[in-house]
C-alpha cells in the first residue's frame, strides 16, 4: 500500500465520506444532546413563574434512571436496523415532547411525566444512533470525525443559546419551546434524509469471514466476560455522577456563584465553546495517542471547576475558568464513549456495547441527581456536592490507566455491516 502523507488520510476519509459526518452531525445538534443548554435556559423562569424549590427540581435527573433501561434497547435495535431507521422515530417524536412542555401548567408530576417521555424518545437521536454511523465508516480519521459530530451540538447551541435566550425573555419561555421544537424537526429531518442508507460499508479486516447468525445472549455474554468492558463502565460511571449540573442545574449553579441571570446564558455559551474545543481536542489526541492516557486525563479535568467553584471565591473570571474546565471534559467524554466503543470492542457489537456504557451514564446521573437534591435539601448549597463530585471524578479518571496493555477484546464473530451501521 502507497504511504500517505501526515493528514492525507484524514482529508480523504472526510472528503469522501462527508455525507456520514454532516448528517450525524446536524441529527446530534438538534437531538437529546442539546437537552443540558436547553434545559439550562428554561429551569429558572419555571420555577419562578410555578414557584418549584431547587431541591425538587433537582429531582429531575433521578429521572433519567429511564434511560438505563431503554438506552440498551436503542443500542442493540441500531444494531439491527440501522441509524437512520432508530433515528427517524426521534426526529418526529422529541419536537412533540417540546410542544407537550410548553403547555406546562405547574403541575411536577405532569413535569416529571413529560421529562421521561423526552428522555426515553429523544435517546433514539443520541450519540449511540449517530455516532455509529462514523464510527464504522473512519478508521485513520475517526477520532476527528467522531469530534466533530459530538461538538456538533455544542457548535450548534453556542450561536443558538442567546437567540433562544432572547426570545425567552421577550416572548416567554412557552414560545421558546415552541421555536425549539420546529428548529428540531426541519434539522433532523434534513439529517436523516442525507445519511446514506444503501451502499454497503466496503470489507475490512474485520469482515472477511462469512455471516453468522447474531445472537443477543451471545453477544452480550461476550460483552460481560470482557474485562476492559467493566474497566470503561466504571470510570464513566464515576466520571459522569456530576453531569445533573451541565444537565439541568447549571444555570442555578451559575447564580449561586453570583452570576446574574441575564448572564447565565453567556456563560452557558461559553461552556458550550469549551465542550467544541474539548470534542476536536480529544478527537485529534485519540488519533495520536494511547486512548487511556486520553481518556485519564480529559476525564480528570472537571474536578479543577468543581475546585474553583467549591472555593466560594465568587469572581467573575474564576467562574468562567471552572466553566471552561467542565465544558472541556464534557466535550471529551462525547468523543470517548464513541472511541473507547469502537476502539476496543468488535465493530458488529458497537451498538450494544455504547448502548450498555450509555446506560451506566444514565443510572450515574440519576444516583448524582438523587445525592444533589439531598444536599440542597440539607444544605441549600451546592457546595458539599462539588466537593464530593471532585473526587469521585478523580478516582474515575484513575481507572481509565488500568486499560494500559490491552487491545481489542471482543473477537469478531463474522457478521457484514451495511454503511449505515446495520447487520446484514
Amino acid at each position: 500500500m502507497t504511504a500517505m502523507p501526515p493528514g492525507a488520510g484524514y482529508a480523504r476519509e472526510l472528503r469522501e465520506h462527508w455525507r456520514y459526518w454532516l448528517g450525524a452531525a446536524c441529527g446530534l445538534s438538534v437531538g437529546i444532546a442539546t437537552q443540558s443548554y436547553s434545559n439550562n435556559l428554561f429551569a429558572p423562569h419555571m420555577i419562578a413563574e410555578f414557584g418549584w424549590s431547587r431541591a425538587t427540581f433537582a429531582l429531575q435527573g433521578t429521572l433519567s434512571v429511564a434511560m438505563f433501561f431503554i438506552v440498551p434497547v436503542i443500542g442493540r435495535l441500531t444494531d439491527l436496523f440501522g441509524s437512520r431507521t432508530i433515528a427517524s422515530v426521534g426526529v418526529i417524536g422529541l419536537p412533540l415532547a417540546y410542544l407537550a412542555f410548553s403547555l406546562q401548567d405547574g403541575s411536577m408530576p405532569m413535569f416529571f411525566a413529560l421529562s421521561i417521555f423526552k428522555m426515553l424518545i429523544g435517546a433514539t437521536t443520541a450519540s449511540i444512533v449517530y455516532s455509529r454511523v462514523v464510527a464504522l465508516q473512519f478508521t485513520v480519521a475517526r477520532g476527528l470525525a467522531l469530534a466533530i459530530c459530538a461538538s456538533a451540538p455544542a457548535a450548534f447551541m453556542i450561536a443558538f443559546v442567546p437567540v433562544l435566550g432572547v426570545l425567552i425573555e421577550e416572548h416567554g419561555w412557552r414560545n421558546g419551546y415552541r421555536v425549539l421544537a420546529i428548529v428540531a424537526l426541519v434539522i433532523g429531518l434534513f439529517a436523516v434524509a442525507i445519511i446514506p442508507g444503501e451502499a454497503r460499508r466496503e470489507a475490512d479486516a474485520e469482515t472477511q469471514r462469512a455471516p453468522v447468525r447474531r445472537t443477543a445472549k451471545g453477544d452480550y455474554g461476550t460483552i460481560f466476560q470482557d474485562r476492559t468492558f467493566w474497566i470503561v463502565m466504571a470510570g464513566m460511571f464515576l466520571c459522569n455522577a456530576p453531569n445533573v449540573l451541565v444537565a439541568s442545574q447549571f444555570g442555578l449553579l451559575l447564580v449561586e456563584q453570583k452570576i446574574s441571570v441575564a448572564t447565565v446564558p453567556w456563560f452557558i455559551s461559553l461552556y458550550g465553546a469549551s465542550v467544541v474545543v474539548g470534542r476536536f481536542a480529544c478527537g485529534i489526541a485519540l488519533d495520536r495517542f494511547a486512548p487511556y492516557r486520553v481518556a485519564a486525563l480529559s476525564m480528570a479535568m472537571p474536578a479543577i471547576g468543581f475546585i474553583l467553584m467549591a472555593a466560594e471565591f465568587n469572581d467573575l473570571w474564576l467562574v468562567a475558568v471552572a466553566v471552561v474546565f467542565i465544558g472541556l471534559a464534557q466535550g471529551a467524554e462525547g468523543d470517548l464513549v464513541a472511541y473507547l466503543a469502537a476502539h476496543y470492542f468488535s465493530r458488529a457489537l458497537y451498538g450494544s456495547v455504547a448502548g450498555l456504557i450509555s446506560a451506566g451514564l444514565a443510572l450515574s446521573s440519576a444516583l448524582g441527581a438523587a445525592m444533589l437534591s439531598g444536599v440542597l435539601h440539607l444544605a441549600d448549597s451546592f457546595l458539599p456536592f462539588l466537593q464530593i463530585m471532585a473526587c469521585t471524578t478523580l478516582l474515575g479518571a484513575g481507572l481509565f490507566l488500568l486499560l494500559r496493555g490491552r487491545s481489542k477484546g471482543l473477537a469478531f464473530d463474522g457478521a457484514t455491516l451495511e454503511a449505515d451501521g446495520s447487520l446484514a
